[in-house]
């Protein structure tokens, strides 16, 4: 498999002042503060109830910081922002841009390897300058075969950060952020969810929104999942699903509408879903 380049614009909010660390770390899940300068960070924008928001990534630097939306509405992110800031934070906000970020596609099952945000090409790694650019297509089926939830059916503010597989995203260690009164009862009861993101493949035409049922169930009627993304690859379909606890052992599950068959194939459960109870 030749290696591609994944290369494309993001918003990106630009936030001016000392304050700038400070303001996000207690905006977001993730320690800014103790990641020291010019650092990626990865970091959820939750909702009070511990929902996500956004997904981002920030850079703090001697000015201020950039704060990178991967996922979820960046209008909304920066109109959030500059309702709460005020005077003391010591911080201004700036106009939404855009950036050029580039990262490897590899086999990880994670983003938070080497990638860049870019001022122009040249300043791309020497080993990289050669090596191809992936379709929108490609990075796509890339990141639903590694369980990625980037999808606007994943990040919309319905699901929880554990539930879409973002623990790695979420500081346990630092102090208070919106949400994590809510990410820390769902730590402390070990993980138990009521759902979480899996990974499918279909020999039919799947579309983001369909449910999801399991005929072997206890009740083989109600719906236990949904579809929040979908992507044709070869002759098959593939995607991502959130799937509630009671059918995340189903090795298969089939659309409530038509019945068709839908294999699950992710095998990346959290613990305290392993073994779902009703």
């Amino acid at each position: 498999m030749i290696a591609k380049l994944w290369s494309a614009e993001f918003p990106l909010i630009r936030l001016e002042g000392d304050g700038a660390a400070q303001f996000l770390h207690g905006q977001t899940s993730a320690d800014v503060c103790g990641a020291g300068l010019d650092v990626l960070v990865d970091a959820c924008l939750l909702t009070a109830a511990g929902k996500v928001r956004a997904l981002l990534e920030i850079r703090v630097d001697r000015n201020g910081a950039g704060v990178l939306v991967l996922a979820g509405d960046a209008e909304a992110v920066h109109t959030g922002f500059d309702t709460i800031i005020f005077p003391a934070d010591k911080v201004r906000l700036l106009p939404l841009s855009r950036c050029h970020r580039v990262q490897q596609l590899t086999t990880a099952n994670t983003l938070q390897l080497e990638r860049y945000w870019l001022a122009t090409s040249e300043d791309l790694p020497p080993e990289w300058l050669n090596l191809p650019v992936a379709s929108q297509e490609e990075v796509e089926r890339w990141r639903i075969r590694l369980d990625l939830p980037l999808g606007r059916g994943e990040v919309d503010g319905s699901f929880n950060p554990l539930e879409l597989g973002l623990e790695a995203w979420v500081s346990l260690s630092k102090g208070c952020y919106l949400g994590q009164e809510t990410i820390i009862r769902l730590v402390r009861a070990n993980g138990r969810l009521r759902q979480r993101l899996c990974s499918w493949q279909a020999t039919t035409s799947i579309s983001v929104g369909t449910k999801l049922k399991d005929p072997g169930g206890a009740v083989s009627s109600r719906n236990v999942g949904v579809v929040t993304s979908s992507i044709s690859l070869d002759d098959k379909r593939i995607g991502l699903a959130m799937i509630h606890r009671q059918a995340l052992n189903a090795t298969s599950l089939v659309t409530t509408e038509t019945n068709s068959i839908v294999q699950l194939t992710s095998q990346s459960i959290y613990p305290g879903c392993s073994k779902p109870q009703d």
